[in-house]
């Protein structure tokens, strides 16, 4: 099944394709920190994973250390190469030229500790630098290093970004979603923001093909709002796409180099609850109403209880529970809205206009608040 490059560690995808990047690799390791923050050191020849039982101290001993990235050898790296610890004195040159481990160290947004790539390398015939049989020298070392090191520091920062974003992404759609699951109808402007979200992650899956396969996909304006109907999760609506284009190109005698996907080929697990976006013709703003009065009661029940009325007691207190930032995001997507109904209905929402700051901000930012009116 296909995945975003970024889903797993950036180290951990750069030590698959290591052999792609660099010639002559004789071994490699990569030490990092998971999101769980627990730590693994991965081989590179098979991809396994080594035990680093009783070895914790000194890998986090070495994470500690602030240096980029410098040539060891492997009695200096004993929590990889299974021998005594070597105290690690000035070294001459005739033992800087021994070294022939590349450490390249990259910090990690999980625990600020340094995760480490270790790439052993043949001393000869390495990017074509040295002569035929002779041994690297200290300068041409020094300029593989920097090479390599700013070469996949932009990689690995480019892959936190766009996992960054993905997490932004799903985040609101995941939002979105919930609201339309506990509301009875919709509004225009939340079903265009629903399928802006779904469009940008479609754009996503698009360039995923472009980029690994060479394969352009499309999608039909009609299987874009049947996609657009479908209550279900991102990736299920994800793994229907990967589905489709399979099953097209399975189906051509000639492997084809664009696909346009219809609504016929949007196949979901039948084991999954399909339904359709709820619609209703109610009240202009009705939802934003509901979301106003659930977040007031909230904040009443917190002065009941005694405690301060803010993004995080409000957020518990909601029924059902969310996050603070989902109230942030909520009350900044729909602040001129609110500041028309807050104006229409004065004698509403007053706990939460003299006591949430969250509100009072969005009612201080939007420019004429008093003037508005309910169009």
């Amino acid at each position: 099944m296909q995945k975003y490059s970024f889903i797993e560690h950036p180290l951990l995808n750069i030590l698959k394709t290591l052999d792609q990047l660099i010639p002559n690799v004789k071994q490699a390791y990569a030490l990092f920190s998971t999101i769980e923050k627990e730590l693994k050191i991965i081989e590179f020849k098979n991809q396994k994973e080594i035990s680093i039982a009783k070895k914790e101290h000194l890998i986090q001993k070495y994470r500690k250390v602030k240096r980029d990235s410098n040539w060891m050898s492997k009695e200096m790296l004993s929590f990889i190469y299974e021998n005594k610890t070597t105290k690690i004195q000035q070294l001459s040159f005739a033992d800087e030229n021994k070294n022939n481990i590349l450490c390249l160290k990259f910090i990690s947004p999980y625990d600020f500790l340094y995760d480490t790539l270790f790439i052993e390398l043949s001393q000869s015939d390495i990017f074509k630098i040295s002569k035929q049989g002779k041994e690297l020298t200290i300068a041409q070392k020094k300029l593989i290093e920097n090479i390599l090191y700013h070469n996949l520091k932009s990689r690995i920062e480019n892959e936190y970004n766009n996992m960054s974003t993905h997490k932004l992404i799903i985040n609101s759609f995941e939002n979105q979603q919930k609201e339309l699951q506990q509301s009875k109808r919709t509004n225009y402007n939340l079903t265009k923001n629903y399928e802006q979200a779904l469009d940008y992650f479609l754009n996503s899956i698009t360039k995923d093909f472009l980029t690994k396969d060479n394969l352009i996909v499309n999608f039909s304006s009609d299987c874009k709002k049947h996609i657009y109907n479908l209550n279900t999760d991102l990736e299920s609506i994800h793994q229907s796409i990967l589905n489709a284009v399979s099953l097209i190109q399975n189906l051509s005698l000639t492997p084809k180099e664009k696909i346009i996907i219809e609504p016929k080929n949007i196949i979901l697990d039948s084991n999954k609850n399909i339904t359709t976006l709820p619609t209703s013709n109610i009240e202009k703003h009705g939802n934003v109403i509901e979301m106003l009065d659930r977040y007031e009661n909230a904040a009443i029940l917190a002065l009941e209880k005694g405690i301060k009325v803010n993004g995080t007691t409000v957020a518990n207190l909601c029924v059902p529970s969310i996050t603070p930032a989902a109230i942030t995001f909520n009350l900044k997507k729909y602040a001129n809205v609110i500041n028309l109904l807050v104006n229409k209905y004065n004698h509403k929402w007053n706990t939460l206009k003299e006591q949430f700051r969250p509100l009072k901000n969005v009612l201080e930012d939007t420019p004429n608040n008093q003037q508005s009116k309910i169009a």
